[in-house]
């Protein structure tokens, strides 16, 4: 049992039965397992996405996971978001500590009431004039993770490690103009999905890259663009 409980803390899931922490049956760590890539996908996108100083959190949960404990999947959620306003380790013991300690609002919202999927993962955060939110969900018998919104755009997108996610006017050409700049670059664009509310509104592109854009890069992409709202997020 310990063997077993090493092995899925090096593989970045929860302990069952970690000290200081709620132990969790073996029938709901079997149920919420599912869900594990998905929440820490969500929230490595969240704080990558995310600007400005982080006043409060809105985590939801809709149907069939809603009738379980969600609390670890919410803590995997906040282990990544907090990491990046806090310079001590975050983990899932110590993660809700800090987050208080921040002063950080928080709230988790529940319904077995949903639309178009059976699973249905939603995170926001709202801070001094700004904000930011993501869904997901998880497909197949692999379950795997997929991003389907963002800021209220509808987005279909798997996770990848490199991630390029970029906001623009919805004009004839802007895809044309993102791809070809990426190629000057010597980036492979493994796959591309696009978010909109209205034709010639504004866009939401969420790329799939197959190498990492590095800070560097995204200047010399930003010149050649033209685009200014780009967010990169490595998993």
């Amino acid at each position: 049992m310990i063997a077993e409980q090493v092995d899925a803390v090096l593989s970045g899931k929860p302990a069952t039965f970690a000290v200081n922490f709620p132990a969790a049956s073996t029938e709901l760590m079997e149920a919420i397992t599912p869900f594990y890539e998905l929440c820490s996908d969500m929230g490595t996108l969240f704080a990558g996405a995310f600007e400005g100083n982080l006043e409060s959190i809105e985590v939801g949960y809709f149907g069939k996971v809603a009738d379980y404990d969600t609390r670890i999947l919410t803590s995997m959620m906040l282990v990544k978001i907090l990491g990046k306003y806090s310079s001590e380790s975050i983990n899932l013991i110590n993660v809700g500590l800090v987050a208080e300690e921040k002063g950080l609002k928080f709230l988790e919202t529940k319904s077995s009431q949903t639309q178009d999927y059976i699973n249905l993962i939603s995170l926001s955060g709202k801070g001094k004039g700004t904000e930011f939110s993501i869904s997901g969900t998880v497909s197949g018998i692999k379950n795997q993770p997929r991003f389907i919104a963002m800021d209220k755009f509808a987005i279909d997108m798997v996770p990848s490690k490199y991630m390029v996610f970029i906001r623009y006017e919805d004009v004839p050409g802007q895809i044309g103009r993102i791809g070809t700049a990426f190629g000057k670059l010597n980036i492979n664009i493994a796959a591309m999905h696009v978010g909109r509310k209205k034709v010639s509104g504004e866009a939401v592109m969420g790329l799939n890259i197959d190498s990492e854009l590095t800070p560097e890069m995204m200047g010399q992409y930003k010149k050649i663009s033209g685009f200014k709202n780009i967010k990169v997020v490595n998993l």
